[in-house]
């Protein structure tokens, strides 16, 4: 037969296409384009929307940070929209944001567009992650491609712990597509997907030690920090998992490698994610107590510890060694959500939202497991077996893409109360200060340049004082002098507060229209209102006596003695009224008339990052108890100064790690391969 001929002759000319080992990669190729091919079919319409109308996410809260960031993500900047003011670093884990931005920019797209854009892209790539590490893991290619297959079509956790009553049929939702475009998991699916790929190549590197798989595994696990703060429990999660359980010469030296790979991985990215970041991270999760660390936090997690050592040692004789490694993995993935979903009890912040990892861990334990079991059947068996599966794997990609062509929907922006606020404010209100409500908050700045109270995410609020007033305002619905002194003392300009029958989503405030008796309202929509918080000179820059000065941080909006004598003090008729101006986000200028014994207040969020100057004079600068700003010029006199933020020591020495290691890790795999090649 002629086709025959052609084939025997291409073989020939081309013998490396007949090796099992090209076979493989075709096949995995092949599979992985199905994977992604099937995801895309699903969530094909969110490559060409803008905004689907999900207010109730942080959606905005990504999308903004692309729209202003500019030449933020290259240098130490402050970010003068959230919390009063924050580094930039702080804002949230740079990479989501920062594919949005780069999408936006290269695409000319819009950066809500751009953002459904990445959206998309980590739904459809996560499970080819889920594929590849559990091929690398498992040298079981077809199943490892019904795994990714299940993971993308099935939501496992749902049978252990439902979202809600529990159903057999929860197990069909579409729930990972639902946390992806209607909730706030975009980072985290992401996070956990570069994480599978870090462990297909620290698995690699643990066989043959080579320098670029450590190098590759590296690049993820920085790729996984940036992404979202679970990355890094995932990764601890799972890599010692890997490291307890895998066969061959898994000891000491596997373990330093690997730790030595986590530590120059981190090393790389830490600009990002700094020593005082992490630091604040533990700090704010004490004002929540579902988030804080206590002696039961210590017990549990001796207990989960513990637990899985007995576990281990129970399944020592498992065989194979990776069913173990899912089984352990899936145990740690389990207890840290129920725990706290049971009994309210955690070692981690937001334990409840490890269901993520649970699903991953579910799958490949479930799948694996029964893999064992068909592994024993005839061969016509199984082919009648897969034949049999393809009906409701049909009905199940029919069922989610009509579920998705109804979640992901374009809507028009404009019928929002968030973008009529956001709209209203800007030119109407120029250069105050908002504190917002609600899904106000997360979309204010994407479609203005507003300055906020609050605004970001709250376990990297820079100043734990305001955070713990920002989340005890709202309070007694009959009280206004506490909240209306709180505002007064962080320059807050404006209150926007929501009625019952708003449209606004969450409905913070029960019973709506706290402050009707208290403040005046100056806009009024969808029965949202705006008050304006009175104060005498709207200015960030006060001139107050240093006895004035709140001297210790408050514990709680009720411990407000020295709070009532500052704001007296910015209100005093005869008090000297200077001048502020933002030069632009890094940069203000103060103008003001100083006397002996007066100091300035500038009501934004102190940081070491901030140097005061009054010509080629530098302007002593601290901290106050409400953790914001004081200037105390050495006597008194006019002054003019200018405040600029360079990120302090810390910013720059990070950057300077972060460039060594980087530049060193560079000519090592240089020398490697010239080495190799000689």
């Amino acid at each position: 037969m002629p086709e025959a001929g052609a084939a025997s002759h291409i073989a020939a000319k081309y013998p490396a296409l007949n090796s099992p080992r090209f076979q493989q990669r075709f096949l995995c190729l092949l599979y992985l384009l199905i994977i992604v091919w099937l995801n895309g079919y699903i969530c094909r319409q969110a490559f060409f929307i803008e905004y689907t109308g999900k207010m109730n996410s942080m959606h905005g809260f990504w999308i903004a940070i692309a729209k202003l960031a500019g030449d933020h993500w290259y240098k130490p900047s402050w970010w003068p929209y959230w919390y009063n003011g924050m580094p930039f670093e702080y804002t949230y884990a740079p990479l989501v944001p920062g594919l949005t931005a780069a999408i936006s920019r290269l695409s000319g797209f819009s950066a809500a567009r751009a953002f459904l854009m990445v959206s998309a892209g980590v739904y459809c790539l996560s499970p080819a992650a889920l594929f590849l590490m559990a091929r690398q893991l498992t040298r079981r290619t077809g199943w490892s491609f019904i795994a990714a297959i299940v993971y993308s079509f099935s939501a496992a956790s749902e049978l252990l712990l439902p979202d809600a009553n529990f159903s057999l049929s929860h197990l069909r939702d579409a729930r990972r597509l639902y946390l992806s475009f209607v909730w706030d998991e975009v980072p985290h699916q992401l996070g956990l997907a570069l994480v599978c790929v870090a462990i297909l190549f620290l698995a690699r590197a643990m066989e043959d030690h080579r320098f670029r798989s450590y190098l590759r595994a590296g690049l993820c696990i920085s790729l996984a920090l940036l992404s979202s703060a679970f990355g890094a429990t995932a990764l601890l999660l799972l890599a010692a998992c890997l490291l307890a359980t895998c066969e061959g010469e898994v000891k000491r030296r596997n373990l330093s490698f690997v730790l030595l790979c986590g530590l120059m991985a981190y090393l790389a990215m830490c600009p990002y994610l700094p020593p005082s970041l992490i630091l604040t991270i533990r700090s704010d999760a004490k004002v929540f107590p579902l988030m804080a660390w206590t002696a039961a936090s210590f017990w549990t997690l001796a207990g989960v510890a513990g637990g899985g050592f007995l576990l281990w040692l129970v399944s020592r004789q498992w065989r194979p060694w990776y069913l173990r490694c899912f089984f352990l993995f899936a145990y740690l993935a389990f207890a840290i959500p129920a725990l706290d979903k049971k009994y309210t009890l955690h070692f981690l912040p937001e334990a409840g939202r490890y269901t993520i990892e649970l699903e991953l861990a579910l799958v490949l334990l479930l799948v694996f497991g029964i893999a064992l079991l068909v592994d024993r059947l005839p061969k016509a068996a199984r082919i009648v077996l897969a034949i049999a599966l393809l009906g409701p794997l049909y009905q199940q990609v029919a069922s989610q893409r009509r579920f998705s062509r109804n979640v992901i929907a374009p809507a028009d922006i404009t019928k929002t109360i968030e973008y009529q606020i956001a709209r209203w404010i800007e030119p109407n209100l120029p250069g105050w200060r908002v504190s917002a409500p609600g899904s106000v908050w997360p979309w204010l700045n994407t479609f203005s340049k507003v300055r906020q109270f609050s605004g970001g995410s709250f376990p990297t609020a820079p100043n734990v004082v305001q955070l713990r007033a920002d989340w005890e305002l709202p309070g007694d619905v009959h009280e206004t002098a506490i909240p209306v002194l709180w505002y007064k003392a962080y320059g807050v300009d404006a209150v926007i507060e929501p009625g019952p029958d708003s449209p606004e989503f969450w409905q913070p405030h029960e019973h709506g229209h706290q402050f009707d008796a208290a403040l005046p309202v100056i806009w009024e929509q969808s029965d949202t209102r705006i008050y304006a918080v009175p104060r005498p000179v709207r200015s960030l820059a006060h001139v107050i006596p240093r006895s004035a000065v709140v001297s210790r941080a408050p514990t709680g909006t009720a411990d407000n003695e020295e709070v009532k004598t500052y704001v007296a003090a910015l209100e005093a008729p005869a008090a000297p009224i200077p001048a502020f101006l933002w030069l632009d986000d890094n940069r203000a200028r103060v103008h003001a008339s100083v006397a002996a014994g007066q100091v300035i207040s500038v009501q934004v969020t102190y940081h070491p990052g901030w140097k005061a100057t009054a010509g080629n004079a530098a302007v002593p600068l601290s901290k106050d108890g409400l953790g914001q700003m004081i200037l105390s010029p050495g006597h008194a006199g006019e002054y003019d100064i200018t405040l600029s933020y360079d990120g302090g020591w810390e910013a720059w020495l990070c950057r300077a790690v972060s460039a060594i290691v980087i530049f060193g890790t560079a000519l090592a795999f240089f020398r490697v391969r010239r080495k190799r090649a000689a």
